[in-house]
């Protein structure tokens, strides 16, 4: 079952009505999307953190939002994200989603966690999937049916508005000033021709922007050591694993390779140098594929449009 998201209290919130302000060009929101769910986000991260006077937005990076996809966070598969992204852009997701996302807030707070039962995690989970809305006055009304004496000590309007913060970053989506950015693998061991395809056109057709790196975004952080290390590209196009059970593909391995000779601070610090951003992007553009129907079967990234975006190059 898909929820609308919606709400007087946010809509009257004084942060919102400023976001609203067509005056104020910072208002705008840039929520990423990944198929990853740990090396991706942590890149992104840390990119925009380590770039804040390089970034075009100016205060804007502030508004871009490492986006968690709450429910099924670990079912990456590149068509599972587009579609969350589709749910984003309409303001509907799974009511379980939302509910996974409430609880998942709701433990940060250490004195409530330590009274979340399982029983109880279930009870708050039946009552919010069973919602024809999700607002503050209904999940108000469903932490008050539940019986804890948290709020003798906690103040539940602080819980309340940690929960609607969490509910507008994570799932508010504004059809007129948001962007939502997907970026994806290519890989063709996991990802059909045809898929691929479907890919492409759900993004055209929902204006969704979308990003891949073929075969993957080991290649990205590998062309940040191009001068130092080279590599076989019909072997890094087919990018197979090794032979052994648990064995890596071809790309993570000369990355785990790169980290290892060169330490992980110093390899991964590299993809946050704005001077070796710049040379990957030189290489790829004079010696790769960047256009995503040319990236169905091309080694190469259009992450160089992406940076170009977000970045002074």
């Amino acid at each position: 079952m898909a929820l609308k998201i919606y709400g007087e209290e946010r809509w009257e919130a004084e942060s919102f009505k400023k976001r609203h302000n067509k005056t104020n060009k910072f208002k705008a929101r840039y929520f990423l999307l990944f198929e990853g769910n740990k090396t991706e986000p942590q890149y992104f991260l840390n990119l925009f953190d380590k770039n804040k006077d390089n970034c075009t937005k100016g205060e804007l990076y502030k508004n871009i939002l490492i986006t968690e996809r709450v429910g099924d966070p670990y079912n990456s598969f590149p068509l599972k994200v587009l579609n969350y992204a589709i749910n984003l852009k309409e303001n509907k997701v799974d009511a379980k989603s939302i509910a996974e996302g409430i609880i998942k807030e709701l433990k940060t707070n250490k004195a409530f966690n330590s009274q979340l039962t399982n029983e109880i995690r279930q009870d708050v989970l039946n009552q919010l999937e069973g919602l024809e809305n999700i607002n503050l006055n209904e999940i108000s009304k469903v932490l008050d049916d539940i019986n804890l004496d948290i709020y003798d000590y906690i103040d539940q309007k602080m819980i309340l508005r940690n929960v609607n913060n969490y509910i507008s970053k994570t799932f508010v989506y504004d059809n007129t000033l948001d962007e939502i950015h997907v970026i994806i693998d290519r890989d063709k061991q996991s990802l059909t021709e045809e898929d691929y395809n479907e890919c492409i056109n759900i993004a055209a057709n929902n204006g969704i922007k979308l990003y891949v790196t073929n075969p993957c975004i080991e290649y990205w952080f590998i062309m940040h050591w191009n001068k130092e290390y080279s590599f076989d590209e019909n072997e890094m196009l087919e990018n197979k694993k090794g032979p052994s059970k648990n064995s890596k593909n071809y790309a993570k391995q000369l990355w785990s390779r790169i980290k290892s000779e060169k330490s992980n601070n110093v390899a991964t610090s590299r993809c946050y140098d704005f001077e070796h951003i710049k040379n990957a992007i030189e290489i790829i553009d004079s010696n790769y594929s960047t256009e995503l129907l040319e990236l169905k079967n091309n080694l190469g990234s259009n992450l160089t449009t992406f940076i170009k975006y977000f970045f002074k190059i």
